[in-house]
């Protein structure tokens, strides 16, 4: 797999209500640039862990963290560790993104960086 120009991070805690709907507005992304996506499953006791597995199992570009000590910016952080890209994208698995939310990705022939 090529290295990813961009990360996307999705910290989720008891979200299985919620969760699949996220990941399938991450998939819709029509962004042709490799990416990855990072999945955090920060102590989740209602399925979240299946489904996320599920993602894995399935699309390439997937990968879990497990990080047991609760809370998003533990969660975040483990996240960031096991990125491959020097770009960060979070997401929350109660939201669904919208088509081309990753095209604010940063502008390279601008010299621009950001991240969201």
């Amino acid at each position: 797999m090529p290295e990813p120009s961009a990360t996307v991070l999705l910290c989720v805690r008891n979200g299985a209500a919620t969760l699949a709907g996220q990941l399938r507005a991450l998939a819709a992304q029509d962004h042709d640039a490799p990416w990855e996506l990072v999945l955090v499953d920060n102590g989740s006791t209602d399925g979240s862990a299946a489904i996320l597995q599920r993602w894995a199992d399935s699309v390439p570009q997937v990968r879990i963290v497990d990080e047991p000590v609760r809370g998003l910016n533990r969660s975040r952080n483990a996240g960031v560790a096991a990125s491959r890209s020097g770009t960060i994208l979070c997401c929350d698995a109660d939201d669904e993104v919208t088509p081309g939310w990753r095209g604010c990705e940063p502008c390279e022939d601008q010299g621009a960086s950001s991240a969201l």
